[in-house]
């Protein structure tokens, strides 16, 4: 059971009524000076909890949809990121290749997401990849 302490910040006149925490009757403060009530205690379930850390094991499709990221992958980035240039197409089933798993596209691609160290950070990250079999579909340039 946590317990945290309420501070009053505001000015309290000579003349203002005692202020009660917690049944407990705190004497008024002459003008001009801030004080923290004393013995006031917030109830356990106003106090701020701290932020939970969410950890996603999904990886977002194109399509909207998503799957399990696979080998292990936490907090991959939507695959679209990586498809590039291609059309979208489905996952029909996966296969296992040297150890790794990886998603197999309709149309010949594999797509696969798994962690590995970032010496330069010191600790795991979420990497995706992504092959499309033939050439890369040309890219439109832009218009001037």
């Amino acid at each position: 059971m946590g317990l945290g302490v309420w501070l009053f910040a505001g000015s309290v006149q000579a003349d203002a009524p005692a202020i009660v925490a917690d049944g407990a009757a705190v004497a008024p403060q002459p003008a001009g000076i801030a004080v923290p009530s004393q013995g006031a205690v917030m109830p356990a379930a106003k106090l701020e909890q701290p932020a939970t850390t969410t950890t996603s094991r999904e990886l977002q499709l194109p399509d909207g949809s998503a799957v399990p990221a696979l080998n292990g992958a936490t907090d991959p980035a939507p695959l679209a990121q990586f498809w590039g240039n291609f059309p979208w197409s489905p996952i029909v089933g996966t296969q296992r290749s040297d150890g790794i798993d990886w998603y197999q596209h309709a149309d010949g691609s594999f797509s696969t997401t798994m962690m590995v160290f970032a010496h330069g950070l010191g600790r795991e990250i979420c990497m995706t990849r992504v092959a499309h079999p033939g050439p890369a579909p040309a890219v439109a340039s832009a218009q001037r």
